[in-house]
């Protein structure tokens, strides 16, 4: 009888175990479809804060350090792989002097081709606009901001 009554202990032990496992694995499936949820309804705001953040962090670099706008449109001329001809480089008013004093640099990832530099006011502030004889580099902080989130969107 004691034989009898610890087999069928450990059967309701077992049992009892199996069916606290089941509802475990569905308390957790519950649990994580309810944080993709969240996840997903939550990824557009912070897609659109993580934006406007790196707006403000960028400006205010160019804002402390006016070279960091000649940097950006640095790395703008050198995306466009110009070789040869006039490189227009159209920058907002208040950085023109901070790209001015980076022109040697850009000019450096220019290669061949003259560089003209021109203020433009329908130019965002810490962007550019890079023209050249076979096309456009949209560097305006607002274009690039765009693309990435665009890009983390899928």
């Amino acid at each position: 009888a004691a034989d009898i009554r610890e087999a069928a202990r450990r059967e309701g032990e077992a049992a009892g175990r199996a069916e606290a496992g089941a509802a475990l694995a569905r308390v957790l499936a519950a649990g994580r479809a309810e944080a993709d949820r969240l996840v997903a309804e939550a990824a557009p705001a912070a897609l659109a804060i993580a934006a406007k953040m790196a707006e403000k962090i960028v400006g205010r670099a160019v804002a402390l350090d006016p070279t960091v706008a000649g940097e950006i449109a640095a790395e703008a001329v050198a995306a466009c792989h110009a070789r040869g001809g006039v490189v227009v480089l159209r920058v907002h008013p208040e950085d023109l002097a901070g790209v001015e004093v980076r022109r040697r640099a850009i000019e450096d990832r220019l290669g061949a081709g003259a560089l003209r530099i021109v203020a433009d006011e329908t130019v965002g502030r810490a962007g550019c606009v890079v023209d050249t004889a076979v096309g456009r580099v949209d560097a305006r902080l607002d274009a690039q901001l765009a693309a990435l989130v665009k890009e983390l969107r899928g």
